[in-house]
C-alpha cells in the first residue's frame, strides 16, 4: 500500500533566475514533502552527523522536484532547510546566546532581494569592478560542486565533480569540510593560548617572558 504524503510549495530566494532555461527550478519553486519517521532517523544518524553528511541526506529525502542536487545554489539551499525545519517542527526556534534564551520566528525571515540588473537570467554568474586594479572579475553563486573545485584548491575541476556518483561527492565534500574545521580549530587554540606573552604590550613597553626573568636572576 502507497500514500500520497503532503507536500507545500517552497519559493526560491534565486527566483529561478540564476538556473537554466528548461532547468527544473528555473521557475522559482521548489516541493518538498513533510518530515516522517524516515526523515527523524536521518536527523539522528551518527554517521551522517559525524561525516557532515546529515542535512543533505535530509534535504535529498524531502525534496520531491526532480534535478541534479549539486546544481541547487547555496542560499537556496538554506531556504529549503529553513522551510523544512517550519513544516516539521514549528516557526519557533529557541537557542542560547551569550548565556540568554532568544526565541526567532522563522516564518518572518524574509529572503535578500536579488538586483536583476546583475546578472543575466538563466546564468550564475556576476560582474565586480576591483576598486584598487580598476579591473572587472567574473564570479558565481557557491553550488556544492563549486565548494568543491574551490576549496580542494585546484584538485577537482568540475566535469570530474559533476560526474561523481553523488555518495562520493559528498564524502569528498565532507572530508574537504573536515579539514578546514580542523585547521580553524588549531588556529583558535593558537590565538587563545592563556600562556602567550605578547613582547610589546599595550603601553608599549617590552614584556620580557618569565622563562627569561628566570634565566637572569641565576
Amino acid at each position: 500500500m502507497s500514500f500520497n504524503l503532503p507536500t507545500e510549495t517552497i519559493e526560491l530566494p534565486s527566483k529561478g533566475l540564476l538556473y537554466p532555461e528548461g532547468h527544473p527550478l528555473s521557475e522559482g519553486t521548489i516541493e518538498i514533502k513533510y518530515m516522517t519517521a524516515k526523515e527523524e532517523d536521518i536527523l539522528t544518524n551518527q554517521n551522517y552527523i559525524s561525516d557532515g553528511t546529515v542535512l543533505d541526506k535530509l534535504l535529498k529525502s524531502l525534496i520531491v522536484t526532480k534535478f541534479n542536487y549539486g546544481d541547487l545554489i547555496v542560499g537556496d539551499k538554506n531556504a529549503i532547510m529553513i522551510a523544512s525545519r517550519i513544516l516539521g517542527y514549528g516557526a519557533e526556534y529557541k537557542f542560547k546566546y551569550n548565556g540568554a534564551e532568544e526565541t526567532v520566528d522563522l516564518s518572518k525571515i524574509n529572503n535578500k532581494e536579488l538586483d536583476e540588473s546583475l546578472f543575466t537570467k538563466g546564468k550564475n554568474e556576476f560582474t565586480f569592478d576591483l576598486p584598487a586594479s580598476d579591473n572587472t572579475i567574473t564570479f558565481k553563486f557557491l553550488t556544492q560542486i563549486h565548494e568543491i573545485c574551490f576549496y580542494g584548491q585546484g584538485g577537482y575541476s568540475w566535469p570530474v565533480v559533476y560526474d561523481m556518483p553523488l555518495w562520493l561527492r559528498k564524502f569528498t565534500y565532507a572530508k574537504i569540510k573536515d579539514h578546514y574545521d580542523k585547521q580553524s580549530e588549531i588556529m583558535n587554540k593558537k590565538t587563545s593560548n592563556p600562556n602567550k606573552t605578547d613582547i610589546i604590550g599595550k603601553d608599549g613597553k617590552i614584556n620580557i617572558p618569565t622563562s627569561m626573568q628566570k634565566a637572569s636572576k641565576k
